[in-house]
């Protein structure tokens, strides 16, 4: 079933494969919707894909400070390769997003998700039979920017497309729910990059990302097969204009969440070994366990209690600023792994609230039409998030091991403030 809004949005025709008239509904009265419906089947599909491209990034973020180390890499060479693929992905995800509207959401995810196994293929042949042992600096450190950086340029349309999907197929009462189901897969496809880390440890690197391969190979022939295409082209288009008021503190939530999630990945695996001295092996099994801690609890709120919670996307946002503070003011304090291990998963479990009502409300605050643009702009912001996190993570990190985390609980507690001055009353 297609779902218009005939009010003012410029659609006058639908052009479609798969749409007969007899599935075709129209609502005067429902702003800025567009729902498509597709089967459970269909969107299965995307949401797998999405969490094994998860996985592979996981996974990445988990071995590659530890083993980079291992390669003589320095610490400043790690967060500069990962901040400098971060800023491609923020230069290309809205010319991915304005592609999504020219040729079509579904080609410009599975392009990103073809792009991915390519990069994971690279990976794994350069730790398979110790390529690089001995190799110059120069070569390592060429070398991994250059696999991340194609990464980075060539999967930054995956997210735009499929969260303009998602919100082309679910009504603004759903849109959370939806939101936190996308939120859940990369939860879980962490988690499981997680506990791959934690099986290969670092001596079988090269078996996980062989795995992570096989696994993306699988996803994009599942999604070749069954994803199918959400967007209608009007036959009038309109500008694509940003609501700054509205969407400021949504935006600057994204670039400050990511910040913080990236640098963390990092900053636990060499805190495992400075603060709590640990070898590498072991390093690399409890950083992995971290992580999925935060991750399981993240994704236990988005697919269990955000829906079973029905609040309105402003209470979302707000409950989950408040926890993810405590959980950072927690996180600086401790002084055993485990206790880093219990305040990551406080600060999953406050993600989990937040994030799911900060897309919803960046897709709500936004015209049905431009949805993959809107978030080609997020994804922007998580791009800038992803380059900053890393290099300020590492700069505090060298003046002390717990500086960030004071840093991010008062960046969250003064997005929170921001949020409620703004625009945000209880719903």
């Amino acid at each position: 079933m297609i779902q218009l809004n005939t009010k003012n949005n410029g659609i006058n025709n639908i052009e479609a494969h798969d749409i007969s008239p007899s599935n075709v509904k129209v609502i005067a009265n429902t702003p800025r919707l567009i729902s498509f419906k597709i089967t459970l089947k269909q969107q299965l599909s995307l949401l797998i894909a999405l969490m094994i491209n998860a996985m592979a990034h996981g996974y990445f973020s988990i071995v590659f400070p530890i083993i980079g180390r291992e390669y003589t890499l320095e610490q400043w060479h790690i967060s500069f390769i990962l901040s400098l693929s971060a800023g491609a992905m923020i230069l290309f995800t809205p010319l991915w997003a304005r592609f999504c509207d020219r040729f079509g959401r579904r080609n410009i995810f599975l392009t990103g998700i073809a792009s991915s196994s390519l990069s994971c293929f690279a990976l794994a042949y350069c730790f398979s039979n110790n390529n690089f042992t001995g190799a110059a600096i120069f070569w390592l450190f060429s070398t991994f920017l250059t696999i991340r950086i194609f990464h980075s340029v060539f999967t930054a349309g995956v997210h735009p497309a499929a969260q303009a999907i998602l919100a082309e197929t679910s009504a603004e009462n759903k849109r959370a729910k939806v939101m936190a189901f996308m939120g859940a897969s990369f939860g879980l496809g962490t988690i499981l990059g997680g506990a791959l880390a934690m099986f290969t440890g670092a001596n079988g690197v090269t078996l996980g990302f062989s795995i992570i391969l096989i696994l993306l190979i699988i996803a994009f022939v599942i999604c070749y097969k069954y994803l199918p295409e959400t967007y209608i082209k009007p036959t009038q288009t309109t500008k694509f204009t940003i609501n700054i008021k509205a969407l400021t503190s949504m935006l600057l939530t994204t670039l400050g969440v990511i910040a913080i999630y990236s640098a963390l990945q990092p900053l636990t695996a060499w805190r495992m070994q400075d603060d709590f001295a640990l070898n590498t092996e072991e390093a690399i099994k409890f950083t992995a366990a971290i992580m999925m801690s935060s991750m399981a609890s993240m994704i236990a709120i988005q697919s269990c209690i955000v829906p079973i919670l029905k609040w309105h996307y402003a209470r979302l946002r707000s409950f989950g600023y408040i926890i993810s503070v405590i959980a950072m003011l927690c996180a600086a304090l401790v002084n055993t792994p485990i206790l880093l291990l219990m305040s990551m998963a406080l600060f999953g479990i406050g993600v989990g609230l937040l994030i799911p009502g900060n897309l919803a409300a960046i897709s709500i605050n936004t015209a049905s039409q431009h949805q993959a643009r809107i978030a080609g702009v997020n994804g922007t912001f998580k791009g800038l998030g992803m380059a900053t996190g890393p290099i300020l993570g590492n700069a505090l990190y060298a003046i002390d091991s717990t500086a960030f985390y004071w840093l991010s609980a008062l960046m969250l507690f003064t997005l929170q403030t921001l949020s409620n001055s703004l625009i945000f009353k209880k719903a």
